[in-house]
């Protein structure tokens, strides 16, 4: 059960594997998704994110219908398991370990510790020296105010499939063009710290 006004902090893992390998191109995906999926939920604002190559970590907050937020994040995970089959060139795949989980916290102390927790997660793992330095999605700014950016949402089933192989300089390149060429709904990503 979800409440009005409630804050969430919400993660998932992926069941194997790194999808979320973070360069330009699975960042500008996973922003579209991001950014469509608020434009379809407007009641969920978002606090912060940061994907990690097999999890993610958000920090929601409900405004309006309580039930927006299970709607909310079954969209996102459901796009980005599109997404993801269709660039592994798969029908199905199971893509996510479990169901997202979603823990209400209640004082401003537990979102603050929540809060840095998840822009430290990389600094933590080894991954970076600073969280700024950090190339994947996260909604980290240095003054954490609001923030607007238009990402283009492409559905998964216009994405290309990806070589089984790693990204060379060239093929990142190759498909940063085709995002670019791509047509795709324009969606406002608003982040409220």
């Amino acid at each position: 059960m979800f409440v009005h006004q409630g804050v969430y902090f919400v993660t998932n893992r992926v069941a194997e594997g790194l999808p979320f390998v973070p360069n330009e191109f699975i960042n500008l995906l996973l922003w579209g998704i991001l950014a469509r999926a608020q434009e379809k939920y407007p009641s969920i604002v978002i606090a912060a994110w940061l994907f990690l190559s097999n999890h993610y970590h958000a920090l929601l907050t409900v405004r309006g219908d309580p039930a927006e937020l299970a709607r909310f994040m079954n969209y996102v995970d459901g796009e980005i398991a599109k997404a993801l089959c269709r660039l592994l060139g798969k029908h199905h795949c199971k893509v996510w370990a479990q169901r997202y989980h979603a823990a209400q916290l209640l004082t401003p102390e537990t979102v603050l510790e929540q809060l840095t927790y998840l822009y430290t997660n990389p600094v933590v793992a080894g991954l970076v020296p600073s969280a700024q330095e950090w190339i994947g999605v996260s909604t980290l700014t240095p003054e954490l105010l609001p923030t607007t950016t238009q990402y283009k949402f492409l559905p998964p089933s216009s994405l290309p499939r990806l070589k089984n192989k790693p990204f060379s300089g060239a093929d990142l390149s190759r498909l940063l063009l085709w995002h670019e060429e791509a047509e795709g709904a324009q969606a406002t990503l608003r982040v409220d710290p």
